[in-house]
């Protein structure tokens, strides 16, 4: 099985997990199952207003590691170090993302 993540259209992150095949459903492409992954809104991650996600490692057993960004609203609107807009994260968990403790954000 194929593993494919882009952006998704408005403020999430798609994951796309199956063959990538010329098969056509419900107006998207690929006979496979699409997931909506979207940073929570706990812990480090506040504000956010926007997910992407990139880099998939397949770990086996319908678990997955996929790094991805999030955008936030700042704080007075303006971006700083402390208070950037947008913000690095790590996922491990499910594949659809519901893993609530699976999210690290990270900032460089």
């Amino acid at each position: 099985m194929s593993r494919f993540c882009a952006t998704g259209p408005g403020s999430v992150g798609l994951v796309y997990e199956g063959p990538l095949d010329p098969v056509q459903r419900d107006g998207v492409s690929g006979s496979g199952t699409w997931y909506t992954i979207e940073a929570p809104e706990t812990g480090p991650f506040t504000n956010v207003n926007g997910t992407s996600v990139y880099g998939p490692d397949n770990l086996g057993g319908g678990l997955v590691d996929l790094v991805g960004a999030y955008t936030r609203n700042v704080s007075g609107g303006s971006a700083s170090g402390e208070d950037p807009n947008t913000v690095g994260f790590l996922y491990t968990g499910a594949i659809d993302g519901s893993t609530s403790s699976g999210y690290r954000s990270f900032q460089g």
